[in-house]
Formats: C-alpha cells, sequence, structure tokens
C-alpha cells in the first residue's frame, strides 16, 4: 500500500514538474518569481524541478498545484481592460507630451480612480527616454526617491553619498529624458526641492502627479513661499475632469462585453461616477463577467447587481 501510495505521488509530482515547467516557459517567469508566488524559496523550486528535493514532496507539489490552478483561473478571467483613451487620459498624456517636449515641469491632480497611474504607464511603455517612479509615505525621503530614480534609469555606479547618487543620475539621464513621479502628494517640500534640482541641473522634463494636495500646499500663503521655487517652474498642469462621460464608460464596459444593453451602462456609469471612479467601475465589471460565466449565460445587468451584493460596496 505504501509502495502504491509513494508511486502515485511520483507521478503527480512529475505531472505537476511538467505544467510548472510549461507555465514558466509561457510566462518567461524565473524560479525566484515563482517561489515568491508559492510562498516557497528559490532553492527549494531549483530542487523540485530537477527531482532533487529532499523535503515534504507533496507539501510543495500541492502548493504548486494551488498556484498554477489560480493562475488557470486568471487566464480565463476578464482581469480589467486595455488602455483606454477617456477625456482624463488624453489630458494626462498632453501633459506629459509638453513636460517631455518642451522639458517642463508638468502637474497633473485628480482625485483616486481616475486614471492617471494607468495612463501614465502607457506613456511610459511607448516614450523612450521617460522613466517612472511612484512615491508613498515610506519612501519619500531625498535619499529614497534618489535610489528609486537610480533603479529607474539603470544607474549601476557605486555611491557613497546621496550627492554622488545625484550626480550618477544627473548623468544617466540625458537631456531628452522625463521623470515622472507618481502619488507626489506623499513628497515633502525638501524632496520635492531636490527634485526640482534634478530638473535644473539635467535639463529634463518632469511630471508630478498626484492628489491636489501637492498645488494646495504651492498656493497656501501660509507655506507657499517654500515651494515658490518649484511653483514658478511648472509649465503645464492639469487638474482632471471628477465627471466621467457615457463614452468613456462604454468603451471601458466593451472590451468585456462587445454589446452592453442601456441598462448596464446607465449602471455603469453611475458607479463610475461615484466613488472610485474607473477603478470602481472596473471591479464591477471583473466581478460580473465572473459571474456570468460561471453561471455560462451573457452578461447582464443581474450580474452587476450579484457583483455589488458581492462586493458590498
Amino acid at each position: 500500500m505504501e509502495e502504491s501510495n509513494s508511486e502515485a505521488l511520483a507521478i503527480i509530482t512529475c505531472n505537476t514538474i511538467l505544467a510548472l515547467r510549461k507555465y514558466m516557459k509561457k510566462k518567461e517567469a524565473n524560479q525566484v518569481a515563482v517561489a515568491r508566488a508559492c510562498g516557497l524559496s528559490a532553492p527549494v523550486i531549483s530542487q523540485y524541478l530537477q527531482e532533487r528535493y529532499q523535503g515534504d514532496v507533496a507539501a510543495v507539489t500541492k502548493k504548486i498545484q494551488d498556484f498554477l490552478a489560480l493562475e488557470e483561473e486568471r487566464e480565463d478571467a476578464f482581469t480589467g481592460p486595455t488602455f483606454v483613451r477617456t477625456q482624463q487620459a488624453e489630458d494626462v498624456l498632453m501633459v506629459c507630451g509638453l513636460a517631455h517636449k518642451h522639458k517642463y515641469i508638468g502637474l497633473i491632480q485628480a482625485r483616486a480612480g481616475l486614471g492617471k497611474t494607468t495612463t501614465l504607464r502607457e506613456y511610459l511603455a511607448h516614450r523612450a527616454g521617460a522613466c517612472m517612479i511612484t512615491a508613498s509615505s515610506w519612501n519619500c525621503s531625498k535619499g529614497a526617491i534618489a535610489s528609486l530614480l537610480g533603479r529607474a534609469v539603470r544607474v549601476s555606479s557605486p555611491y557613497s553619498t546621496l550627492t554622488d547618487a545625484v550626480e550618477h543620475i544627473v548623468n544617466k539621464l540625458g537631456a531628452g529624458a522625463l521623470v515622472i513621479v507618481d502619488e507626489a502628494q506623499h513628497l515633502p517640500r525638501e524632496t520635492l526641492d531636490g527634485l526640482r534640482y534634478i530638473y535644473d541641473v539635467a535639463g529634463v522634463g518632469v511630471v508630478l502627479s498626484g492628489t491636489l494636495a501637492v498645488s494646495a500646499r504651492m498656493s497656501d500663503k501660509r507655506v507657499g513661499i517654500n515651494y515658490e521655487q518649484l511653483a514658478s517652474r511648472i509649465g503645464c498642469r492639469r487638474t482632471l475632469c471628477e465627471k466621467i462621460e457615457r463614452e468613456d464608460c462604454k468603451k471601458i464596459i466593451e472590451q468585456a462585453i462587445p454589446h452592453p444593453d442601456k441598462d448596464v451602462v446607465d449602471y455603469c456609469l453611475q458607479k463610475a461616477n461615484g466613488p472610485g471612479a474607473y477603478r470602481s467601475l472596473v471591479r464591477y465589471l471583473e466581478m460580473a463577467v465572473s459571474k456570468a460565466a460561471g453561471e455560462k449565460e451573457n452578461v447582464g445587468l443581474r450580474h452587476f447587481r450579484a457583483a455589488e451584493e458581492a462586493l458590498m460596496v
């Protein structure tokens, strides 16, 4: 009986190894990425693929099978639309283009969910010389931003001080570059001033994208004097329109539902113009499509209602 179980495990393990190798080839994924996704170490994955793992093979096999099953579900699911040139996206692209061409500092500001980051990535994907970093509340210091920017422009030379790091970054950027900083509302005055210095010395375009907080600080008479050097260099700015138009909403829906009913478009438009904007719209769309697929039905308003109940939003 024990021998039979061992043979069965050997067959399952062999099939799992073949499936994992096929997945890695298809996705061009390395062992480190797969290990992280499975909750295992890279050496374990390496040994497992070579059939040399001496630990709990059954447990590792189960983790890999669960990972592959989830990836298969994701492959079949609608996971959000490709880029759509909405009214808001046009404004973001315009600011990026002007800042890049004329070496301006551009400012993009809007509430969350209007597609700023998605559009910035679209610009990044199609324009040579552009690089992007994302600020946050835990990596907003001058040193942290310099480190992120150094990675973005692939600075490989070692440096011992922040001044050295900035010098390497400036030399690497080149005159045709555009530096995009997303979530710029997290940056304190000192870091913004550091970016202003890089802008001046490197002679490149810079785009700051985030909420209304950055602009509000610059225009606040109590603290605005601290931002005068930066504010005076802003060559173009846009506050994205909060209202989402029906045609833009429909373009997004049609990537998942070729011919949506009027009531579906009406429902989605209402959700898109509520909290979360496009982000909420995509969330409802993903869930509704998933529910319809599970029931082998065309997507209708009923599935959106069910999605709303499931998401509890």
